[in-house]
């Protein structure tokens, strides 16, 4: 029997329903938003504007949700002094009535809400956009290249698109379930359908995909919401990241870069010499898609989009600017003050990836150390320098530290540049 389906030409109005009823995310008072890198303003910046940015930027929250990225992106630009012009546009009312209400609290005004599919901005007269937040969404679209389509229309010139899909290998186990539970919902008498699923959860054999993937290792315990979201959602395809590129590049886009670009890295997982040579050789997308392969991990892509033509900056080049600052992402204080006291050692960093914990390993000298120290503060280049000087080392040491723990660690996804003016 062929996957159990609803007809495209419902799937809109299907999804759209779902959606009334379970707004997504759920709502976590417990957690801040600004642990959604995605959504931070330096992120942004860093993958998606090549840090071109004036005292406004234009912010369209496509397929909204409950307002994390609203909230995230609103905050994070206003306190770096950036004034945000955001439109939310999602499906759903439940969805919106939330996203509105996380706007008030957090004192985001002039915020424009608009309750209609993606695809039909292309009939308003927008004013085009500096960044695009697309996160979780393409999953759920009937189809996606016509919205890619629409999004990079209303693009300005110098924007970009921070985007988030499902990863096909890393979700194993996932659409056979939907499938199940479909053709059960279906049949007389069926009953309610998170009932249902988390029934199904509970009986699973060992050898079920279900059981073996650690991504899925919250089984039957996940609140409401996320096992909706997870297994009911009427459209829900995913992805992996060759196919990504290949919809993008027929849009006029590219993949600019990745959140954690050591997701992406097929160096360690490849056992000689001679195999890595080769994996040198490939473009970033070709070393990507190897290493996805490879892994078999990899549950979600997040990555930045910009215009094809545009020619690829290298962040590395505003490491010379006195007033760029470096932003820690992922990780908290202790975490950056535990790598700092390691100097000379090598130490495994540590990364939580779904449910994985992925390790990488890496040296600092004492001046790196120092530098990460410092970080946790999101300081300017100037500043490190001056520090640095002030304990009696000179400006082509201190460089050379904030360039080697700056390596490292936007690897991770756990610094990034920004040097908007």
């Amino acid at each position: 029997m062929s996957d159990v389906k609803i007809p495209a030409e419902g799937l809109t109005e299907a999804v759209k329903r779902f959606y009334e009823t379970y707004p997504y995310p759920r709502i976590d008072p417990g957690r801040s938003v600004q642990s959604t890198i995605l959504g931070t303003p330096w992120c942004a910046a860093h993958h998606a504007l090549d840090n071109r940015i004036s005292k406004r930027v234009r912010i369209l929250v496509a397929g909204g949700g409950t307002g994390v990225a609203l909230e995230a992106l609103g905050v994070g630009f206003a306190a770096e002094g950036v004034t945000p012009d955001i439109v939310y546009v999602d499906l759903s009312q439940a969805s919106a009535a939330e996203a509105k209400r996380r706007a008030e609290r957090v004192g985001l005004s002039g915020v424009r809400f608009l309750i209609q599919s993606i695809e039909s901005l292309a009939k308003l007269d927008l004013e085009p956009f500096d960044y695009i937040d697309f996160s979780g969404v393409l999953n759920h679209v009937a189809e996606p290249a016509p919205v890619l389509k629409v999004l990079s229309d209303l693009l300005s010139p110098g924007g970009g698109i921070g985007i988030m899909v499902y990863g096909r290998l890393g979700r194993t186990g996932i659409y056979p379930m939907q499938n199940a539970l479909r053709l059960l919902n279906g049949a007389p008498g069926a009953g309610d359908p998170v009932d249902t699923m988390r029934s199904l959860l509970g009986n699973l054999p060992a050898e079920n995909w279900i059981t073996k993937n650690p991504h899925l290792g919250d089984g039957i315990d996940i609140p409401t919401i996320e096992l909706a979201d997870r297994y009911l959602n009427p459209n829900d395809r995913a992805f992996e990241i060759g196919e990504m590129e290949a919809l993008l590049r027929a849009v006029g886009m590219k993949i600019n870069g990745f959140v954690s670009p050591f997701l992406y890295d097929p160096l360690p997982l490849l056992p000689s010499e001679e195999l890595k040579a080769q994996a040198r050789a490939m473009s970033m997308i070709e070393r990507a898609q190897l290493s996805e392969w490879l892994s078999g991990t990899l549950h979600i892509h997040q990555f930045f989009a910009v215009p094809a033509a545009r020619p690829t900056i290298d962040p590395e080049a505003f490491l010379t600017r006195e007033d760029t600052r470096l932003m820690p992402s992922a990780f908290g204080e202790a975490a950056f003050e535990a790598l700092s006291r390691a100097a000379g050692r090598i130490m495994s960093i540590t990364m939580p990836y779904g449910g994985l914990k992925l390790t990488r390993k890496a040296r600092f000298t004492d001046d790196e150390s120092r530098v990460l120290q410092l970080l946790k503060a999101g300081p300017s280049v100037g500043a490190v320098r001056d520090l640095l000087a002030g304990e009696g080392v000179d400006r082509a040491r201190s460089d050379a530290a904030i360039l080697g723990v700056y390596r490292v660690m936007s690897q991770l996804g756990a610094v990034h540049i920004w040097a908007a003016h």
